[in-house]
Order: structure tokens, then C-alpha cells, then sequence
């Protein structure tokens, strides 16, 4: 579904800049992901990542959530004809499905700044109302991945804002499911030895 998020590196106390992303933003959803892609396909290189999916693609992203990143990515899926299931048997339509996902157009990580899409870039921050309803904030030199969660902040114009007493390690979270929904997340990162994970409010 299409719960609205961003990714974005912090900028300073309680700032940060970063792209839209559109489908599946909510933290067991591309707040995982992420966590997933960092120690898997960039090697827990985090200034490598945050590169590739901020600096790279600054129109930002339709999803990237289990695409593949051998791919170059680009807005390529709408090429692909997806199989009707009007007609074939059950087994005929699984079959189509499968070989449809397969497809490289489908399979690339679907931006908006490359492929059928050229659009221009958009450099988000907490002050901006994109319709995001969360935002996957990165502390380069914490190495710490801040779950936002949108509430316009009364006393300021800001719609993002980090809220101290969430803010916890979690040193003994093996998944998202042993963290309070929407208040902290947990992330393992390379050269740490403990989970740290930081959380704002829901």
C-alpha cells in the first residue's frame, strides 16, 4: 500500500534532509527493508547507501522494497504487462505471475528520476509536507537509523520532530516485532557491539 515515506540523513539536532519514497513506509516495511539492504547488498557500508538512494536519486523513489540493486534502477514497471487473471486456471495465473516479477523492468529498484520518470530533484527535510507519514533518518556518525513519525510539531513549523523520551537502546531486539510499534526500531550495524535503536513519537 501506498504509506508514504521518506529517507533522509541527519543534518544537525533534529534536522535532516532527504527523498520521498512512496509504497510500504511503514517500519516493518521499508524501515526493515533498509536495515536489511545495508548489511546485504552494501556491505553495512552506510555513507554507500545513504549515497545510492539520497545523492543518486534525489526525485526519490516509488519503492525499492525487495528489488534488485545488480539492476540500475529506474521507472520501468509500468513497461511490464501484468497478466490477467480473468481466464487462466489458478495454477496458469501463479505461473504468469511469476515469470511477470522476474521481469527486469519489474525487478529494478523503481525511481523517479530515471526510466519512464525524469523528474526533478526534491530535497525533503522535517519542515516539508510531502503526505509522508514516516521518516528513516540516518546519523552517519552514530550510525543510528531514527524512526519518524509524522505529528506537526505545535511551537514550530516543523512536521517531523525527535522526541527525546522514546529514545533508548535496545540491546537484547533481535527483530521490529520485540519493539513497541512506531517508537523505537532496532539496528545492528557493523563494528557495534550492542543494538542501538532511536525512535520518535508515534
Amino acid at each position: 500500500m501506498s504509506t508514504r515515506s521518506i529517507i533522509a540523513r541527519a543534518t544537525g539536532e533534529g534536522t535532516f534532509q532527504g527523498v520521498y519514497h512512496h509504497w510500504d513506509g511503514y517500519p516493518t516495511g521499508l524501515g526493515k527493508y533498509l536495515t536489511e539492504i545495508l548489511t546485504g547488498q552494501f556491505a553495512s557500508d552506510l555513507p554507500l547507501m545513504l549515497h545510492a538512494l539520497i545523492d543518486e536519486h534525489p526525485a526519490g523513489w516509488s519503492t525499492i522494497l525487495h528489488k534488485d540493486f545488480t539492476l540500475s534502477p529506474g521507472y520501468t514497471w509500468e513497461k511490464a504487462t501484468h497478466p490477467s487473471c480473468e481466464g487462466p486456471s489458478d495454477a496458469e495465473y501463479r505461473s504468469a505471475m511469476e515469470a511477470y516479477r522476474a521481469m527486469p523492468d519489474v525487478r529494478r529498484p523503481q525511481c523517479y528520476c530515471h526510466g519512464e520518470r525524469s523528474e526533478e530533484a526534491q530535497v525533503i527535510s522535517e519542515r516539508d509536507d510531502c503526505g509522508a507519514e514516516w521518516a528513516y533518518v540516518f546519523d552517519e556518525d552514530e550510525r543510528v537509523m531514527h524512526v519518524c513519525h509524522r505529528e506537526r510539531h505545535p511551537d514550530s513549523c516543523e512536521f517531523f520532530t525527535f522526541s527525546k523520551a522514546f529514545a533508548t537502546r535496545a540491546r537484547d531486539a533481535d527483530s521490529v516485532e520485540d519493539i513497541p510499534h512506531a517508537q523505537v526500531f532496532p539496528q545492528r550495524f557493523a563494528g557495534s557491539s550492542t543494538t542501538r535503536a532511536t525512535g520518535l513519537k508515534s
